[in-house]
């Protein structure tokens, strides 16, 4: 396990103005590894994020770029 005495998490909720609600974890850390495929891994934290995802109809995203791994759960209104 890697600690670090820096770092930025951030936690986003918004609503839509058509009812949606976005809800967004940015992570400045170490990202994720190359060639990883978030709708292949095993990871009981991804799947219990897309399960609930399509539980409640929605949709969830895992995007990397910039230095940032961006968590994305959209929720229909």
């Amino acid at each position: 396990m890697l600690f670090r005495s820096t770092g930025r998490v951030e936690v986003v909720l918004a609503r839509e103005p058509t009812g949606r609600i976005d809800i967004e974890i940015r992570d400045d850390g170490r990202g994720l590894p190359p060639g990883f495929d978030a709708e292949a891994s095993a990871s009981l934290g991804l799947r219990i994020a897309r399960a609930m995802a399509k539980q409640l109809r929605g949709r969830f995203d895992l995007v990397a770029g910039n230095g940032v791994t961006v968590a994305r759960l959209i929720l229909p209104g």
